[in-house]
């Protein structure tokens, strides 16, 4: 929940951190036991919460990784499994690491007994995290289907890889499901950045290290064993600064122009697909205090998890160890306890709750110690010590601050857009009327704007055409994701849009035929419809979902008119105009029609034209032969 300005507020229900992290331990032990167990269940009879903790680790899932097609592991999400997880506008799925997706399909999907649990918490630690994490995007796709009762649940991960691409990101903002993801990070940690890193440069450290490594025992010294630690450890930083590096020159202040370095970096190197999402927490022991940032913002995360990772030369070693230890190690009471101080958790836990700050919404970022106008010495030094201090030196700071700057911009831009659609208002209230005036006349503004006969029908093609730039220029900013990724489930815009397609798309419809564009390119629904039709579409069909999609839509059915009107053979199209039939009356039933007034069954119209090729028989038996005057 919002507290004050700048920060967010996450109650901790009742020590819920604690058994989470017990659970995903717990869950760890019984896979290491018996490799048949998988997760476990637990239930908190206090706060009502269910928490599964679930099992993974790297040896169980070494052969997925070996098998995986992509480079870094990744592998497209099945929509039919998980449908919300793609760009909404062009369908391209998320990709996610191939071996949990694997793992998870393979042991969980069939599973009913974490499907229908209240107040349900999923957790685990190193992979254990990432299945959970798939689970719960899974849990999260179920419970948007129309008539499904399921609970969303809450994720919480400790120490958990990457899952998924920047697309995943993207959804998961897009459907607001940031806030169901908690993952804990330590510093030393070396696992969530380990995907950064292709499989095929880190497996011969992974396959070693855990037949090397005995917690608390002498063999961490072992030399053998420092070399293939800090081997690890130096292959994932390398990566992992090329992702900050490549990311960092990716921000754009001015929308479509790219920094030249980026392109640089990109065509030289071949990047991990895999980013941060959720809240990442950060955590840092230093002395008698705890310093604790957390960051929703994908880009933030991603510079903190690099800079905060960082250590000297001489360091490397022990680092590395330390880093190997919260990964490796098993879960008896002392090593639980252990790893709940590497977590910086035994602090936390004494507290009711924490603040978290969100990068996104900090005021303000400088590079130098001047603290804001406005702020006294001790709020600037609460909300700056945590996002900057946290890191290190001048070069973070800056990655800190472009990552700021440049979510700050998407809600620029859109700030914008908005300014240029309430100067626009005008011009569509005059097509509004403009429609209205041929309905009072009886018929409909399809055919006379096609004609072009009047003045009116000349403004309102200049009309047309004002309006089509300021949706171009939205789905350009969208498609350079210069645009919040919730722009486009957000209901004002989205009622916006489909307001705006439903008018002036038969305009441009109407005009595609009236210049006879489809002999050069073909069908309008094929080649010739904008995005800034698809798109909104695409949106309305997200924010109002029906069990099935419809095979025509109002705003673009003269496209099918002029179409059909052009077919030689009925027999060819005859189940295309008995479901288009059936269609329009159910929309005229409902009030549904874009082109209202018979639909332009005046003499002379085109959808007359098209009614009257039809053959005799088929129109005496027709569904809407009614809305026709012998």
């Amino acid at each position: 929940m919002m507290g004050e300005e700048g920060k967010t507020i996450v109650v901790v229900d009742d020590g819920l951190i604690k058994p989470c992290f017990s659970a995903a331990m717990k869950a760890q032990r019984e896979h290491e036991r018996t490799t048949l167990s998988h997760f476990i269940v637990e239930k908190k009879p206090k706060s009502g919460h269910v928490i599964m903790g679930f099992a993974g680790s790297w040896r169980s899932l070494e052969a997925d990784l070996l098998r995986s097609k992509g480079k870094f592991g990744e592998c497209k999400v099945d929509l039919g499994i998980f449908p919300l997880l793609k760009n909404l506008c062009t369908d391209e799925p998320a990709k996610v690491n191939e071996a949990f997706l694997h793992r998870f399909s393979d042991l969980f999907l069939e599973d009913d007994r974490f499907q229908k649990k209240e107040k349900l918490i999923l957790t685990g630690h190193s992979i254990g995290g990432s299945i959970a994490i798939i689970a719960t995007l899974w849990l999260l796709n179920q419970s948007q289907k129309p008539g499904t009762n399921l609970t969303t649940p809450q994720c919480i991960t400790f120490g958990s890889p990457l899952v998924g691409d920047q697309r995943l990101v993207q959804a998961i903002c897009r459907e607001n499901w940031s806030s169901h993801f908690i993952n804990f990070v330590s510093r030393h940690d070396v696992v969530p950045q380990i995907l950064f890193s292709p499989f095929s440069s880190i497996h011969a450290q992974l396959r070693l290290i855990p037949s090397l490594w005995t917690p608390f025992s002498s063999s961490s010294n072992n030399v053998r064993f420092q070399e293939i630690a800090a081997k690890l450890y130096t292959t994932v930083m390398t990566n992992t600064l090329s992702i900050a590096s490549c990311t960092s020159a990716s921000f754009s202040i001015v929308p479509g122009v790219t920094n030249p370095m980026f392109d640089a970096i990109a065509s030289m190197v071949e990047l991990s697909p895999h980013r941060p999402f959720g809240l990442s927490v950060f955590f840092d022991e230093n002395m008698r205090s705890m310093r604790m940032v957390g960051l929703e913002n994908c880009e933030a995360t991603l510079q903190v998890m690099f800079y905060t990772a960082q250590s000297d030369t001489h360091e490397v070693v022990e680092v590395a160890k330390r880093g190997l230890a919260l990964s490796t190690q098993g879960s008896n009471d002392n090593e639980t306890n252990s790893l709940l101080h590497d977590f910086g958790l035994t602090q936390l836990l004494t507290k009711a709750y924490f603040t978290l700050v969100y990068l996104i919404i900090i005021p303000s970022c400088p590079l130098s110690d001047h603290r804001p106008k406005g702020k006294s010495p001790g709020e600037f030094s609460v909300r700056m010590c945590l996002a900057i201090e946290a890191t290190q030196g001048t070069k973070a700071r800056l990655a800190l601050c472009m990552a700021r700057q440049s979510a700050k911009q998407k809600q620029d831009n859109q700030a914008k857009v908005s300014k240029s659609f309430d100067k626009l208002q005008p011009a569509l209230s005059w097509l509004m009327d403009y429609r209205d005036s041929y309905e009072k006349e009886g018929t409909c503004y399809y055919d006379p704007f096609k004609a072009q006969n009047n003045t009116k029908d000349f403004k309102a093609n200049v009309t047309r055409l004002q309006l089509a730039g300021l949706w171009d220029e939205v789905i350009a900013l969208l498609r350079d994701h210069q645009l919040p990724d919730i722009f486009e489930t957000n209901p004002e815009w989205v009622g916006k849009a489909t307001t705006y397609r439903r008018l002036v798309e038969p305009l441009d419809i109407a005009n595609y035929y009236r210049h006879a564009r489809n002999k050069d390119c073909g069908p309008y629904m094929d080649k010739g419809r904008p995005r800034r039709y698809k798109y909104p579409q695409k949106w309305l069909e997200r924010s109002e979902p029906k069990i099935g999609s419809p095979k025509f839509d109002s705003s673009w059915l003269m496209a099918e008119v002029e179409e059909m009107l052009r077919e030689r053979s009925f027999i060819d199209m005859k189940e295309k105009v008995l479901d288009f039939e059936m269609e329009m009356l159910g929309w005229k039933n409902e009030g549904m029609l874009v082109l209202r007034t018979d639909i332009g069954v005046a003499e002379g119209s085109t959808f007359l034209k098209w009614w009257n090729t039809l053959p005799v028989e088929h129109r005496e038996n027709s569904c809407i032969k009614d809305w026709f005057v012998s």
